[in-house]
């Protein structure tokens, strides 16, 4: 198995499928109601604003992947982290749609990309496409255990 056959595994596993330790994120994010995604622990980010950012760097890894080279989110800034204090019912749907979506999309994009890209270095950025490749998938096991734990703290 190639490393694009590795990671587009590893992230159907995760997203949409039956991962080692648990519950994937579909099923995670799916329970969660808009109510639910903008209440706030402590005054830190609440649901919303988790799936917003982890939506922002799959785009980020996608387009800097397959898309548009001068991409770019700047941290800490509007594009990768947004305030979410209210959100419908129907904007919370599809957020969770716009996540599911752009996974698939990335996913098939794996499945084609070429074996050389891995080690050539990611533009605008100090690292290569294999340590972003690589590391989309802990983003996105890193933030489904925020986004767990504040569920069960809200309800």
């Amino acid at each position: 198995m190639n490393k694009s056959e590795l990671i587009s595994n590893r992230l159907d596993e995760i997203i949409f499928e039956s991962p080692w330790y648990g519950n994937n994120i579909e099923s995670t994010i799916m329970k969660i109601t808009s109510t639910q995604a903008v209440q706030r622990v402590n005054n830190q980010h609440n649901i919303a604003e988790i799936l917003y950012h982890m939506i922002q760097w799959k785009k980020f890894t996608f387009q800097k992947t397959f898309g548009d080279k001068e991409f770019d989110i700047i941290v800490n800034s509007d594009a990768d982290w947004r305030t979410i204090d209210e959100i419908s019912q129907g904007e919370w749907e599809l957020m969770k749609l716009e996540f599911l979506e752009v996974t698939g999309d990335f996913i098939q994009g794996l499945n084609n990309l070429a074996q050389a890209t891995f080690a050539r270095k990611v533009p605008g950025r100090n690292y290569t496409y294999e340590h972003l490749l690589y590391g989309i998938t802990d983003h996105d096991i890193y933030h489904q255990g925020q986004i767990m734990l504040l569920y069960k703290m809200i309800v």
